[in-house]
């Protein structure tokens, strides 16, 4: 679970979860993040209703991280349904700046807007646009959460280990180029991409990283170091996370900056 900050406190959360004999790790990291066993319980509380705690795991914060969202920033969240990182970005940015929330599923997005409802979010605009054939406002920060083949997520839906095949991880290779390909038309000099997936696989994370830099010479990598801890940072200056080693749920983030 992730406290919403803009109107509610961990100590307060903490202070919850002991009156009601809940046991709790938070996360040493991001201190806004915490892992409970009796999740249902909490689910159904009135606190996640008033919209004080959401759902999310910490990989998902630390993509956020990565973004660096500050009080000031427009962020196009490319594929923002249905509405994690979005949200968290508004709590971090306390409700100032501009955030553009736009999916290309209608259904996702209107989980978006419940979620922004929910959480008491007002810096959040939401449109149905598709990045690959729409035309997108133009950014100087752009979170690109693409769709992929969630191997990262496996204890969660362990489904997925029957349901992907080596065609699947392909088919989402050529997607996640495609719209990586086209963010590029609505960057502004100087911005960034911040690239994520929920996967564990090369060819959705890296593979996909270094064709772009080989055909876009005029990006580079700016390293996860500065941003996260050093343990979640490959040899690349991603984020990559392998659920049996790191103890959440596997993702990768990369930050891909434009040259001025």
């Amino acid at each position: 679970f992730r406290v919403n900050c803009i109107d509610y406190t961990t100590i307060k959360f903490i202070n919850y979860l002991k009156k009601k004999n809940i046991d709790f790790e938070q996360f040493k990291y991001i201190p806004e993040f915490f892992k409970i066993n009796n999740s249902q319980d909490i689910i159904k509380s009135d606190i996640f209703y008033k919209g004080n705690i959401s759902v999310q795991n910490p990989t998902a914060g630390l993509a956020v991280k990565l973004v660096d969202p500050q009080k000031k920033d427009t962020i196009v969240d490319a594929c923002a349904a249905p509405g994690g990182k979005s949200s968290y970005m508004a709590e971090i940015m306390n409700n100032n700046g501009n955030i553009i929330g736009l999916d290309v599923n209608k259904e996702r997005l209107n989980l978006l807007n419940k979620t922004i409802k929910r959480l008491h979010i007002s810096n959040i605009k939401t449109m149905h646009l598709d990045i690959t054939e729409d035309k997108m406002p133009m950014t100087c920060k752009m979170l690109l959460d693409v769709p992929c083949s969630g191997t990262g997520v496996m204890s969660k839906r362990a489904d997925i280990r029957w349901r992907r095949s080596i065609d699947d991880i392909l088919e989402m290779h050529l997607l996640q180029r495609k719209m990586l390909w086209a963010a590029v038309n609505y960057i502004k000099p100087g911005g960034v991409i911040i690239y994520s997936t929920c996967s564990v696989e090369p060819e959705e994370n890296w593979m996909v990283i270094d064709a772009f830099l080989k055909s876009h010479k005029n990006y580079f990598i700016e390293n996860a170091i500065d941003y996260v801890p050093e343990e979640y940072v490959d040899e690349n200056g991603a984020i990559c996370i392998f659920p049996p080693d790191h103890n959440i749920d596997g993702g990768y983030a990369i930050r891909l900056k434009m040259d001025d």
